[in-house]
């Protein structure tokens, strides 16, 4: 069986186009810092900036079940909200459709601990073999 490099390729950009329109449709809920630091108390301190992208122009509520927060706002393809946050534990942050209470995406910040060495490193001078 013989295909016409013309219809080959035809096809070809055809799944392409495809395969990007798919890729692109997903719902995206995006948190700017991912993780934070905890200080001394075990506390973190931040402000989230959290930011959904979705294929279609939606009314989205973002909320914050542990800190009882929630945030609606009007149709729009993109919405970016941003938070000050003092907590322990990780948050759970969820996007809303505002209509029906579905989830349409969610995301978590993730808490972590530095612990800095507890030993100093060693100089070597130059001089000592």
């Amino acid at each position: 069986m013989y295909i016409s490099n013309k219809t080959f390729t035809g096809t070809l950009a055809i799944l392409f186009c495809l395969n990007i329109k798919t890729s692109w449709a997903e719902p995206q809920l995006n948190l700017q810092p991912e993780t934070c630091v905890r200080d001394e108390s075990g506390e973190c301190q931040t402000t989230l900036n959290i930011q959904y992208t979705g294929e279609e122009r939606r009314a989205v509520c973002i909320a914050i079940d542990h800190l009882v927060w929630e945030q609606c706002q009007e149709e729009a393809r993109r919405h970016e909200v941003s938070v000050a946050v003092r907590t322990h534990q990780n948050l759970d942050v969820t996007a809303l459709d505002a209509k029906d209470r579905r989830i349409l995406s969610e995301a978590t910040l993730i808490l972590a601990t530095f612990k800095p060495d507890a030993t100093r490193k060693r100089r070597r001078f130059s001089w000592s073999y």
